[in-house]
Protein backbone atom coordinates (compact mmCIF):
# COMPACT_ATOMS: atom_id res chain seq x y z
CA UNK A 1 0.00 0.00 0.00
CA UNK A 2 1.14 3.55 -0.73
CA UNK A 3 -0.13 6.63 1.10
CA UNK A 4 0.86 10.21 0.28
CA UNK A 5 0.49 12.59 3.19
CA UNK A 6 -1.27 15.90 2.65
CA UNK A 7 0.75 17.78 5.23
CA UNK A 8 -1.94 17.85 7.91
CA UNK A 9 -0.76 17.54 11.50
CA UNK A 10 -2.39 14.12 11.93
CA UNK A 11 -3.57 11.72 9.23
CA UNK A 12 -5.10 8.26 9.14
CA UNK A 13 -4.80 5.51 6.56
CA UNK A 14 -6.82 2.35 7.05
CA UNK A 15 -7.68 -0.11 4.26
CA UNK A 16 -11.34 -1.05 4.38
CA UNK A 17 -11.44 -4.29 2.40
CA UNK A 18 -8.20 -6.01 3.36
CA UNK A 19 -5.60 -6.27 6.08
CA UNK A 20 -1.81 -6.27 5.83
CA UNK A 21 0.74 -8.29 7.71
CA UNK A 22 4.06 -6.46 7.73
CA UNK A 23 7.30 -5.93 9.63
CA UNK A 24 8.51 -2.65 8.14
CA UNK A 25 7.10 0.74 7.20
CA UNK A 26 9.04 3.00 4.81
CA UNK A 27 8.57 6.74 5.19
CA UNK A 28 10.21 9.14 2.71
CA UNK A 29 10.28 12.92 2.33
CA UNK A 30 10.29 14.00 5.98
CA UNK A 31 12.00 17.25 6.95
CA UNK A 32 12.92 15.91 10.39
CA UNK A 33 14.07 12.52 11.74
CA UNK A 34 11.24 10.07 12.27
CA UNK A 35 10.55 9.19 15.89
CA UNK A 36 8.96 5.96 17.03
CA UNK A 37 6.00 7.82 18.53
CA UNK A 38 5.27 9.52 15.19
CA UNK A 39 3.68 6.37 13.74
CA UNK A 40 1.06 4.10 15.24
CA UNK A 41 -0.03 0.80 13.69
CA UNK A 42 -3.39 -0.82 14.35
CA UNK A 43 -3.40 -4.50 15.33
CA UNK A 44 -6.46 -6.07 13.70
CA UNK A 45 -7.69 -9.52 14.70
CA UNK A 46 -10.78 -11.45 15.69
CA UNK A 47 -11.80 -10.39 19.19
CA UNK A 48 -11.34 -13.16 21.73
CA UNK A 49 -9.79 -13.03 25.21
CA UNK A 50 -6.56 -14.51 26.45
CA UNK A 51 -7.15 -17.23 29.01
CA UNK A 52 -3.74 -18.82 29.59
CA UNK A 53 -0.07 -18.31 30.34
CA UNK A 54 3.18 -20.27 30.45
CA UNK A 55 6.72 -19.50 31.50
CA UNK A 56 9.72 -21.50 32.63
CA UNK A 57 13.36 -21.24 33.62
CA UNK A 58 14.52 -21.63 30.00
CA UNK A 59 14.22 -18.15 28.50
CA UNK A 60 14.43 -19.40 24.92
CA UNK A 61 11.54 -21.81 25.40
CA UNK A 62 9.47 -19.15 27.18
CA UNK A 63 10.09 -16.77 24.27
CA UNK A 64 9.10 -19.43 21.73
CA UNK A 65 5.79 -20.00 23.53
CA UNK A 66 5.16 -16.24 23.43
CA UNK A 67 6.01 -16.19 19.72
CA UNK A 68 3.52 -19.00 19.15
CA UNK A 69 0.80 -16.97 20.83
CA UNK A 70 1.71 -13.91 18.74
CA UNK A 71 1.54 -16.02 15.59
CA UNK A 72 -1.89 -17.30 16.54
CA UNK A 73 -3.23 -13.79 17.14
CA UNK A 74 -2.00 -12.30 13.86
CA UNK A 75 -3.35 -15.29 11.97
CA UNK A 76 -6.94 -15.16 13.17
CA UNK A 77 -8.66 -12.33 11.35
CA UNK A 78 -12.15 -12.03 9.87
CA UNK A 79 -13.38 -14.94 11.98
CA UNK A 80 -11.21 -17.75 10.60
CA UNK A 81 -7.59 -18.92 11.01
CA UNK A 82 -5.09 -18.13 8.28
CA UNK A 83 -1.71 -19.50 7.32
CA UNK A 84 -0.07 -16.06 7.20
CA UNK A 85 -1.26 -12.47 7.37
CA UNK A 86 0.89 -11.07 4.58
CA UNK A 87 0.88 -13.46 1.62
CA UNK A 88 -1.85 -16.05 1.05
CA UNK A 89 -4.12 -15.18 4.01
CA UNK A 90 -5.88 -18.49 3.47
CA UNK A 91 -7.76 -20.74 5.88
CA UNK A 92 -5.73 -23.90 5.34
CA UNK A 93 -7.53 -26.57 7.33
CA UNK A 94 -4.36 -28.45 8.27
CA UNK A 95 -2.78 -25.35 9.80
CA UNK A 96 -6.07 -24.58 11.52
CA UNK A 97 -6.73 -27.87 13.29
CA UNK A 98 -3.12 -28.38 14.35
CA UNK A 99 -3.10 -24.96 16.04
CA UNK A 100 -6.53 -25.45 17.63
CA UNK A 101 -5.19 -27.23 20.72
CA UNK A 102 -2.81 -24.33 21.36
CA UNK A 103 -5.90 -22.12 21.45
CA UNK A 104 -7.58 -24.23 24.13
CA UNK A 105 -4.81 -23.28 26.57
CA UNK A 106 -4.26 -19.63 25.66
CA UNK A 107 -7.42 -18.18 24.07
CA UNK A 108 -11.20 -18.50 24.44
CA UNK A 109 -12.07 -18.75 20.77
CA UNK A 110 -15.00 -21.16 20.81
CA UNK A 111 -17.37 -18.84 18.92
CA UNK A 112 -15.02 -18.18 16.01
CA UNK A 113 -14.11 -21.85 15.76
CA UNK A 114 -17.78 -22.77 15.79
CA UNK A 115 -18.35 -20.39 12.91
CA UNK A 116 -15.37 -21.80 10.98
CA UNK A 117 -16.56 -25.36 11.62
CA UNK A 118 -19.85 -24.45 9.94
CA UNK A 119 -17.92 -22.92 7.03
CA UNK A 120 -15.95 -26.17 6.62
CA UNK A 121 -19.17 -28.21 6.56
CA UNK A 122 -20.75 -25.80 4.07
CA UNK A 123 -17.70 -26.09 1.79
CA UNK A 124 -17.86 -29.90 1.65
CA UNK A 125 -18.97 -31.20 -1.73
CA UNK A 126 -22.06 -33.43 -1.98
CA UNK A 127 -19.78 -36.40 -2.71
CA UNK A 128 -18.14 -35.96 0.71
CA UNK A 129 -14.87 -34.38 -0.46
CA UNK A 130 -13.95 -31.43 1.80
CA UNK A 131 -11.89 -28.41 0.84
CA UNK A 132 -8.41 -27.87 2.26
CA UNK A 133 -8.92 -24.08 2.20
CA UNK A 134 -11.96 -22.58 3.95
CA UNK A 135 -13.38 -20.15 2.97
CA UNK A 136 -12.49 -20.88 -0.64
CA UNK A 137 -12.92 -19.36 -4.08
CA UNK A 138 -12.66 -22.86 -5.55
CA UNK A 139 -9.03 -23.72 -4.80
CA UNK A 140 -8.44 -26.58 -2.38
CA UNK A 141 -10.61 -29.45 -3.61
CA UNK A 142 -7.82 -31.02 -5.64
CA UNK A 143 -4.83 -29.52 -3.84
CA UNK A 144 -3.48 -30.94 -0.58
CA UNK A 145 -6.82 -32.24 0.70
CA UNK A 146 -6.56 -35.68 2.25
CA UNK A 147 -6.64 -37.06 5.81
CA UNK A 148 -3.72 -34.93 7.04
CA UNK A 149 -5.74 -31.77 6.44
CA UNK A 150 -9.24 -33.30 6.35
CA UNK A 151 -8.79 -34.46 9.96
CA UNK A 152 -10.12 -31.00 10.81
CA UNK A 153 -13.63 -32.45 10.41
CA UNK A 154 -13.16 -34.47 13.61
CA UNK A 155 -10.24 -32.89 15.50
CA UNK A 156 -11.63 -29.36 15.68
CA UNK A 157 -15.11 -30.24 17.03
CA UNK A 158 -13.59 -32.79 19.40
CA UNK A 159 -11.22 -30.18 20.85
CA UNK A 160 -14.13 -27.78 21.37
CA UNK A 161 -16.05 -30.53 23.14
CA UNK A 162 -13.17 -31.89 25.20
CA UNK A 163 -11.77 -28.55 26.36
CA UNK A 164 -14.79 -26.25 26.38
CA UNK A 165 -17.67 -28.67 26.78
CA UNK A 166 -19.27 -27.52 23.49
CA UNK A 167 -21.39 -30.37 22.10
CA UNK A 168 -22.86 -28.24 19.34
CA UNK A 169 -19.68 -28.55 17.29
CA UNK A 170 -20.03 -32.35 17.37
CA UNK A 171 -23.59 -32.11 16.06
CA UNK A 172 -22.58 -29.71 13.26
CA UNK A 173 -19.66 -31.86 12.14
CA UNK A 174 -21.20 -35.31 12.44
CA UNK A 175 -23.00 -35.57 9.06
CA UNK A 176 -19.89 -34.22 7.32
CA UNK A 177 -17.69 -36.81 9.07
CA UNK A 178 -19.94 -39.63 7.91
CA UNK A 179 -19.95 -38.40 4.31
CA UNK A 180 -16.19 -37.98 4.38
CA UNK A 181 -15.37 -41.46 5.65
CA UNK A 182 -17.58 -42.96 2.95
CA UNK A 183 -15.80 -40.88 0.29
CA UNK A 184 -12.28 -41.51 1.61
CA UNK A 185 -12.82 -45.26 1.84
CA UNK A 186 -13.21 -45.29 -1.95
CA UNK A 187 -9.69 -43.85 -2.28
CA UNK A 188 -7.92 -46.57 -0.31
CA UNK A 189 -4.74 -47.83 -2.00
CA UNK A 190 -5.24 -51.16 -0.22
CA UNK A 191 -7.62 -52.14 2.58
CA UNK A 192 -7.18 -49.58 5.37
CA UNK A 193 -4.45 -47.49 3.71
CA UNK A 194 -4.77 -44.17 1.86
CA UNK A 195 -2.28 -41.90 0.12
CA UNK A 196 -4.15 -38.81 -1.06
CA UNK A 197 -3.02 -35.39 0.13
CA UNK A 198 0.04 -34.33 2.10
CA UNK A 199 2.26 -36.36 4.39
CA UNK A 200 4.71 -34.71 6.79
CA UNK A 201 4.47 -31.41 4.96
CA UNK A 202 7.33 -28.90 4.96
CA UNK A 203 9.94 -31.20 6.47
CA UNK A 204 13.20 -29.71 7.74
CA UNK A 205 15.18 -32.19 5.63
CA UNK A 206 13.12 -33.33 2.64
CA UNK A 207 15.22 -36.48 2.14
CA UNK A 208 14.25 -37.66 5.63
CA UNK A 209 10.50 -37.29 5.11
CA UNK A 210 8.60 -40.50 5.94
CA UNK A 211 6.59 -42.28 3.27
CA UNK A 212 3.50 -40.15 2.52
CA UNK A 213 1.14 -43.14 2.57
CA UNK A 214 2.33 -44.02 6.09
CA UNK A 215 1.71 -40.52 7.47
CA UNK A 216 -1.57 -40.03 5.61
CA UNK A 217 -2.88 -43.42 6.74
CA UNK A 218 -1.90 -42.58 10.33
CA UNK A 219 -3.98 -39.41 10.12
CA UNK A 220 -6.81 -41.45 8.60
CA UNK A 221 -6.63 -43.73 11.64
CA UNK A 222 -6.67 -40.66 13.90
CA UNK A 223 -9.84 -39.38 12.22
CA UNK A 224 -11.57 -42.78 12.41
CA UNK A 225 -10.80 -43.09 16.14
CA UNK A 226 -12.26 -39.64 16.73
CA UNK A 227 -15.34 -40.51 14.67
CA UNK A 228 -15.92 -43.50 16.97
CA UNK A 229 -15.55 -41.34 20.08
CA UNK A 230 -17.87 -38.64 18.74
CA UNK A 231 -20.47 -41.28 17.90
CA UNK A 232 -20.21 -42.63 21.45
CA UNK A 233 -20.75 -39.17 22.96
CA UNK A 234 -23.80 -38.74 20.74
CA UNK A 235 -25.17 -42.08 21.88
CA UNK A 236 -24.81 -43.71 18.44
CA UNK A 237 -23.47 -47.07 19.57
CA UNK A 238 -23.78 -48.69 16.15
CA UNK A 239 -21.74 -45.95 14.47
CA UNK A 240 -19.23 -46.01 17.31
CA UNK A 241 -18.61 -49.73 16.75
CA UNK A 242 -18.46 -49.24 12.98
CA UNK A 243 -15.79 -46.52 13.05
CA UNK A 244 -13.82 -48.23 15.81
CA UNK A 245 -13.66 -51.34 13.60
CA UNK A 246 -12.49 -49.26 10.63
CA UNK A 247 -9.81 -47.68 12.83
CA UNK A 248 -8.58 -51.11 13.94
CA UNK A 249 -8.47 -52.23 10.31
CA UNK A 250 -6.30 -49.26 9.40
CA UNK A 251 -4.03 -49.80 12.41
CA UNK A 252 -3.55 -53.43 11.40
CA UNK A 253 -2.77 -52.41 7.81
CA UNK A 254 -0.22 -49.80 8.95
CA UNK A 255 1.52 -52.27 11.24
CA UNK A 256 1.53 -55.00 8.61
CA UNK A 257 3.22 -52.79 6.03
CA UNK A 258 5.32 -50.29 7.98
CA UNK A 259 6.33 -51.90 11.30
CA UNK A 260 9.77 -53.47 10.94
CA UNK A 261 12.08 -55.28 13.30
CA UNK A 262 13.05 -53.85 16.70
CA UNK A 263 10.33 -51.21 16.83
CA UNK A 264 11.25 -49.33 13.65
CA UNK A 265 8.38 -47.76 11.70
CA UNK A 266 8.85 -46.80 8.05
CA UNK A 267 12.17 -44.90 7.79
CA UNK A 268 12.76 -44.78 11.56
CA UNK A 269 12.73 -40.97 11.60
CA UNK A 270 11.35 -38.67 14.27
CA UNK A 271 7.85 -38.39 12.83
CA UNK A 272 7.69 -42.04 11.84
CA UNK A 273 8.49 -43.16 15.40
CA UNK A 274 6.25 -40.60 17.12
CA UNK A 275 3.00 -41.36 15.30
CA UNK A 276 2.42 -44.90 16.66
CA UNK A 277 3.16 -43.73 20.21
CA UNK A 278 0.76 -40.79 20.37
CA UNK A 279 -1.91 -42.00 17.95
CA UNK A 280 -1.93 -45.38 19.64
CA UNK A 281 -1.55 -47.90 16.83
CA UNK A 282 1.72 -49.39 18.10
CA UNK A 283 1.11 -52.83 19.65
CA UNK A 284 1.81 -52.76 23.38
CA UNK A 285 4.58 -55.34 23.01
CA UNK A 286 6.70 -53.01 20.87
CA UNK A 287 5.95 -49.59 22.38
CA UNK A 288 9.11 -49.57 24.47
CA UNK A 289 11.23 -50.39 21.42
CA UNK A 290 9.41 -47.76 19.33
CA UNK A 291 10.20 -45.13 21.97
CA UNK A 292 13.85 -46.20 22.04
CA UNK A 293 14.10 -45.80 18.26
CA UNK A 294 12.54 -42.32 18.58
CA UNK A 295 15.25 -41.31 21.03
CA UNK A 296 17.87 -42.64 18.61
CA UNK A 297 16.33 -40.60 15.78
CA UNK A 298 16.67 -37.43 17.87
CA UNK A 299 20.27 -38.28 18.72
CA UNK A 300 21.08 -38.99 15.05
CA UNK A 301 19.90 -35.49 14.18
CA UNK A 302 22.23 -34.04 16.84
CA UNK A 303 19.17 -32.90 18.78
CA UNK A 304 17.79 -30.84 15.88
CA UNK A 305 14.24 -31.05 14.58
CA UNK A 306 14.16 -33.47 11.65
CA UNK A 307 10.46 -33.42 10.90
CA UNK A 308 7.63 -31.48 9.28
CA UNK A 309 4.19 -30.14 10.14
CA UNK A 310 2.80 -33.47 11.40
CA UNK A 311 5.95 -34.18 13.38
CA UNK A 312 5.83 -30.79 15.11
CA UNK A 313 2.38 -31.76 16.37
CA UNK A 314 3.32 -35.19 17.70
CA UNK A 315 7.07 -35.68 18.31
CA UNK A 316 7.34 -33.66 21.54
CA UNK A 317 4.34 -35.44 23.06
CA UNK A 318 5.82 -38.77 22.04
CA UNK A 319 9.08 -37.90 23.78
CA UNK A 320 7.15 -36.96 26.93
CA UNK A 321 5.25 -40.24 26.77
CA UNK A 322 8.66 -41.94 26.56
CA UNK A 323 9.86 -40.00 29.61
CA UNK A 324 12.22 -37.79 27.62
CA UNK A 325 10.78 -34.30 27.76
CA UNK A 326 14.38 -33.17 28.22
CA UNK A 327 15.10 -34.14 24.61
CA UNK A 328 12.06 -32.21 23.40
CA UNK A 329 13.31 -29.08 25.15
CA UNK A 330 16.77 -29.61 23.71
CA UNK A 331 15.34 -29.86 20.18
CA UNK A 332 13.23 -26.73 20.59
CA UNK A 333 16.07 -24.67 22.05
CA UNK A 334 18.95 -25.93 19.91
CA UNK A 335 20.61 -22.66 18.79
CA UNK A 336 21.59 -23.91 15.32
CA UNK A 337 19.40 -24.77 12.35
CA UNK A 338 17.15 -26.57 11.89
CA UNK A 339 15.56 -25.53 15.16
CA UNK A 340 12.78 -23.19 16.29
CA UNK A 341 15.30 -21.47 18.58
CA UNK A 342 16.99 -20.08 15.46
CA UNK A 343 13.96 -17.81 15.02
CA UNK A 344 14.27 -16.22 18.48
CA UNK A 345 15.57 -12.66 18.37
CA UNK A 346 14.94 -12.37 14.63
CA UNK A 347 11.15 -12.03 14.69
CA UNK A 348 8.33 -11.93 17.21
CA UNK A 349 6.38 -14.64 15.36
CA UNK A 350 7.11 -18.18 14.16
CA UNK A 351 8.41 -19.05 10.71
CA UNK A 352 6.86 -21.21 8.02
CA UNK A 353 9.95 -23.42 7.75
CA UNK A 354 13.21 -24.20 9.50
CA UNK A 355 15.64 -23.03 6.84
CA UNK A 356 14.78 -20.21 4.45
CA UNK A 357 12.05 -18.44 6.37
CA UNK A 358 9.86 -17.93 3.31
CA UNK A 359 7.25 -16.58 5.72
CA UNK A 360 8.12 -15.31 9.15
CA UNK A 361 4.57 -15.21 10.47
CA UNK A 362 3.09 -18.73 10.48
CA UNK A 363 1.38 -20.50 13.38
CA UNK A 364 1.28 -24.03 11.94
CA UNK A 365 4.50 -25.13 13.70
CA UNK A 366 3.47 -23.70 17.08
CA UNK A 367 1.64 -26.56 18.81
CA UNK A 368 4.64 -27.01 21.13
CA UNK A 369 3.06 -24.19 23.16
CA UNK A 370 0.18 -26.49 24.10
CA UNK A 371 2.64 -29.32 24.80
CA UNK A 372 4.57 -27.01 27.16
CA UNK A 373 1.47 -26.43 29.28
CA UNK A 374 0.41 -30.08 29.13
CA UNK A 375 3.70 -31.74 30.00
CA UNK A 376 6.12 -29.20 31.45
CA UNK A 377 3.58 -27.42 33.67
CA UNK A 378 1.44 -30.53 33.62
CA UNK A 379 -2.10 -29.19 33.08
CA UNK A 380 -3.99 -31.52 30.81
CA UNK A 381 -7.18 -33.44 30.36
CA UNK A 382 -7.19 -37.11 31.24
CA UNK A 383 -5.78 -39.07 28.33
CA UNK A 384 -3.85 -36.14 26.84
CA UNK A 385 -0.65 -38.16 26.95
CA UNK A 386 -1.87 -39.18 23.51
CA UNK A 387 -3.04 -37.21 20.50
CA UNK A 388 -6.71 -37.53 21.44
CA UNK A 389 -7.68 -35.99 24.77
CA UNK A 390 -10.10 -38.32 26.47
CA UNK A 391 -11.61 -36.41 29.41
CA UNK A 392 -13.59 -38.16 32.11
CA UNK A 393 -15.79 -35.08 31.89
CA UNK A 394 -15.37 -32.32 29.27
CA UNK A 395 -14.51 -28.69 29.87
CA UNK A 396 -11.83 -29.21 32.55
CA UNK A 397 -14.47 -30.41 35.01
CA UNK A 398 -11.95 -33.14 35.81
CA UNK A 399 -8.33 -32.78 34.82
CA UNK A 400 -4.81 -33.94 35.54
CA UNK A 401 -1.82 -32.00 36.86
CA UNK A 402 1.29 -34.07 36.14
CA UNK A 403 4.35 -31.88 35.47
CA UNK A 404 7.54 -33.48 34.19
CA UNK A 405 9.92 -32.11 36.80
CA UNK A 406 12.76 -34.27 35.43
CA UNK A 407 12.78 -32.37 32.12
CA UNK A 408 15.87 -30.33 32.93
CA UNK A 409 14.10 -27.12 33.91
CA UNK A 410 14.46 -25.43 37.30
CA UNK A 411 10.86 -24.25 37.31
CA UNK A 412 7.75 -24.00 35.17
CA UNK A 413 4.32 -22.51 35.68
CA UNK A 414 1.12 -22.17 33.70
CA UNK A 415 -2.51 -21.23 34.10
CA UNK A 416 -5.63 -21.62 32.03
CA UNK A 417 -9.12 -20.24 32.56
CA UNK A 418 -11.42 -23.17 31.95
CA UNK A 419 -15.21 -23.09 31.97
CA UNK A 420 -15.18 -23.56 35.78
CA UNK A 421 -12.48 -21.02 36.61
CA UNK A 422 -8.72 -20.66 36.73
CA UNK A 423 -6.50 -23.73 36.85
CA UNK A 424 -2.87 -23.16 37.83
CA UNK A 425 0.26 -25.26 38.21
CA UNK A 426 3.63 -23.99 39.41
CA UNK A 427 6.65 -26.05 40.41
CA UNK A 428 10.18 -25.09 41.39
CA UNK A 429 13.43 -26.80 42.33
CA UNK A 430 15.45 -25.14 45.03
CA UNK A 431 18.16 -26.46 47.35
CA UNK A 432 17.59 -29.98 46.12
CA UNK A 433 13.87 -29.86 46.84
CA UNK A 434 10.89 -29.67 44.47
CA UNK A 435 7.62 -28.04 45.42
CA UNK A 436 4.41 -28.04 43.36
CA UNK A 437 1.49 -25.66 43.87
CA UNK A 438 -1.85 -26.42 42.23
CA UNK A 439 -5.02 -24.34 42.06
CA UNK A 440 -8.30 -26.13 41.36
CA UNK A 441 -11.37 -23.98 40.52
CA UNK A 442 -14.82 -24.43 42.09
CA UNK A 443 -16.88 -27.48 41.12
CA UNK A 444 -13.81 -29.20 39.68
CA UNK A 445 -11.59 -32.15 40.53
CA UNK A 446 -7.93 -32.72 39.78
CA UNK A 447 -5.73 -35.77 39.85
CA UNK A 448 -2.22 -34.65 40.84
CA UNK A 449 0.67 -36.92 39.86
CA UNK A 450 3.79 -35.78 41.64
CA UNK A 451 6.66 -37.39 43.49
CA UNK A 452 5.61 -40.88 42.48
CA UNK A 453 2.17 -40.47 44.04
CA UNK A 454 -1.31 -39.82 42.67
CA UNK A 455 -3.63 -37.63 44.73
CA UNK A 456 -7.22 -36.57 44.07
CA UNK A 457 -7.95 -32.99 45.17
CA UNK A 458 -10.94 -30.67 45.04
CA UNK A 459 -11.32 -26.89 44.77
CA UNK A 460 -8.68 -24.72 46.42
CA UNK A 461 -4.96 -24.27 46.52
CA UNK A 462 -2.76 -27.29 47.26
CA UNK A 463 0.97 -27.60 47.92
CA UNK A 464 2.90 -30.82 47.32
CA UNK A 465 6.49 -31.82 47.81
CA UNK A 466 9.23 -31.06 50.29
CA UNK A 467 7.47 -28.12 51.93
CA UNK A 468 4.45 -28.37 54.20
CA UNK A 469 1.24 -26.68 52.98
CA UNK A 470 1.20 -23.01 53.88
CA UNK A 471 -1.46 -21.83 56.29
CA UNK A 472 -2.62 -18.36 57.13
CA UNK A 473 -2.98 -18.04 60.92
CA UNK A 474 -5.80 -16.08 62.49
CA UNK A 475 -3.34 -13.33 63.45
CA UNK A 476 -3.11 -12.32 59.78
CA UNK A 477 -6.85 -11.91 59.30
CA UNK A 478 -7.93 -8.27 59.22
CA UNK A 479 -11.60 -7.45 59.74
CA UNK A 480 -11.12 -3.76 58.99
CA UNK A 481 -8.41 -3.20 56.38
CA UNK A 482 -7.54 0.46 55.76
CA UNK A 483 -8.99 0.44 52.23
CA UNK A 484 -11.96 -1.79 52.90
CA UNK A 485 -15.34 -1.75 54.56
CA UNK A 486 -15.71 -3.94 57.63
CA UNK A 487 -17.20 -7.33 56.87
CA UNK A 488 -20.90 -7.75 57.44
CA UNK A 489 -22.27 -10.51 59.59
CA UNK A 490 -23.93 -13.29 57.60
CA UNK A 491 -26.98 -15.19 58.70
CA UNK A 492 -25.43 -18.52 57.68
CA UNK A 493 -23.27 -20.16 60.37
CA UNK A 494 -21.43 -22.23 57.76
CA UNK A 495 -20.11 -19.22 55.80
CA UNK A 496 -18.06 -16.25 57.00
CA UNK A 497 -17.07 -13.12 55.11
CA UNK A 498 -13.48 -12.07 55.75
CA UNK A 499 -10.94 -9.52 54.64
CA UNK A 500 -7.60 -11.31 54.48
CA UNK A 501 -4.03 -10.30 54.00
CA UNK A 502 -2.60 -12.07 50.95
CA UNK A 503 0.97 -13.11 50.40
CA UNK A 504 3.13 -10.03 49.58
CA UNK A 505 3.80 -9.47 45.88
CA UNK A 506 6.74 -7.38 44.67
CA UNK A 507 7.22 -6.15 48.21
CA UNK A 508 3.69 -4.77 48.45
CA UNK A 509 0.89 -6.01 50.69
CA UNK A 510 -2.14 -7.62 49.08
CA UNK A 511 -5.72 -7.87 50.25
CA UNK A 512 -8.33 -10.47 49.53
CA UNK A 513 -12.03 -10.49 50.30
CA UNK A 514 -13.34 -14.03 50.62
CA UNK A 515 -16.45 -15.93 51.51
CA UNK A 516 -15.08 -18.90 53.42
CA UNK A 517 -17.02 -22.08 54.05
CA UNK A 518 -16.66 -23.22 57.68
CA UNK A 519 -16.20 -27.00 57.92
CA UNK A 520 -18.22 -28.86 60.52
CA UNK A 521 -16.40 -29.06 63.84
CA UNK A 522 -14.10 -26.10 63.19
CA UNK A 523 -13.32 -23.90 66.16
CA UNK A 524 -10.57 -21.76 67.62
CA UNK A 525 -9.19 -24.86 69.32
CA UNK A 526 -9.71 -27.06 66.28
CA UNK A 527 -8.46 -25.09 63.26
CA UNK A 528 -8.97 -26.83 59.92
CA UNK A 529 -8.69 -25.57 56.31
CA UNK A 530 -11.73 -23.60 55.22
CA UNK A 531 -13.01 -23.72 51.65
CA UNK A 532 -12.81 -20.47 49.67
CA UNK A 533 -16.19 -20.16 47.98
CA UNK A 534 -15.58 -16.84 46.22
CA UNK A 535 -12.86 -14.25 46.41
CA UNK A 536 -11.52 -11.06 44.89
CA UNK A 537 -9.09 -8.25 45.51
CA UNK A 538 -5.44 -7.51 44.79
CA UNK A 539 -4.23 -10.72 46.40
CA UNK A 540 -6.55 -13.15 44.65
CA UNK A 541 -3.78 -15.07 42.93
CA UNK A 542 -1.79 -15.43 46.14
CA UNK A 543 -4.54 -16.48 48.52
CA UNK A 544 -3.39 -19.01 51.12
CA UNK A 545 -5.43 -21.60 52.94
CA UNK A 546 -7.47 -19.93 55.65
CA UNK A 547 -7.78 -21.23 59.20
CA UNK A 548 -11.05 -20.32 60.85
Amino acid sequence: DHFIASGAKEEFYEPKFTFNGFRYLVVRGLRHPLREQDVEACFVRTDFPRIGSFSCSNRTLSELVTMAQNSYLVNFTDGFPTDCAHREKLGWTGDGWIASELAQYFFENTSAYGKWMQDIVDAQRPDGIPCSIVPTSGWGYHTYNGPTFDAVLATLPWNLYAYRGDRRALDVAWPAICRYVEAESKLETSPGLVANGLGDWNAAVAEHMPTPEYVISANYYHLLKLAAKIAAVKGLSGDAEKYAALARRTADAINAKYLKADGVYDNGGQTAQALPLVLGFAPSAVRKAVAARLVEAVERADFHVDLGLVGMKHVFRALSVAGRSDLAIRMLTNPTRPSPAYWVGKTSTLWEDFNRGLSKSHVMLGDFAAWSVQHLAGIRLAGTDAAIPEPDEPGFRKFVVAPDTACGLDWAKASVDGPYGTIASSWRKQDGKTVLEVVVPPNSEATVRFGGKETAVGPGRHVFGDAAPKTMPLDNVSYDCPKARPCKELSRPDVQALWLEGEPWNGKPTEVFAYVGIPAGASATNPVPGVVLAHGGSGTAYLEWVRT
